[in-house]
């Protein structure tokens, strides 16, 4: 429950946002949409061997790529505590994936480059640490 306790607390003491989230939202969907994408354009199986990884691990980005984002967006539409786990949620995707790709990416061979996937992690991080200002979080 200490972890809890401690995003509650961090939650509370980021500034409110009002409309202004939307701008943070809907691009960093669409991003992680647009990956998404592109790791089933010429087939998974074909994309898991080029790139090494087992299969079910490039599902399971896959799958991130597009449920982190309808979690974003749903969870920005309902103000029920609900709407709030689901951006948090969210949050937890888009950053859990994209630190995965900056650590297998860059961590091999320096980390030039890495500022693009960097900010995409921080504005995950944002949506898990902030959640949906929900009046009766968890």
């Amino acid at each position: 429950m200490a972890a809890i306790d401690t995003v509650i607390r961090v939650s509370e003491r980021t500034p409110k946002l009002g409309l202004a989230q939307w701008a943070l939202r809907v691009p960093l969907a669409a991003i992680l949409i647009n990956q998404g994408i592109s790791k089933v354009y010429g087939g998974m199986l074909a994309n898991a061997e080029a790139y090494g990884f087992p299969v079910w691990q490039y599902v399971l980005a896959t799958f991130t790529d597009f449920a982190a984002p309808a979690a974003l967006i749903l969870g920005g539409l309902s103000w029920h505590w609900t709407g709030d786990v689901l951006t948090r949620l969210g949050g937890l995707g888009i950053f859990a994936s994209t630190v995965a790709v900056i650590t297998v990416i860059y961590a091999g061979g320096g980390w030039q480059g890495w500022q693009f996937q960097g900010l995409i992690a921080a504005g995950g991080l944002f949506f898990l640490l902030r959640g949906n200002d929900a009046p009766n979080r968890i």
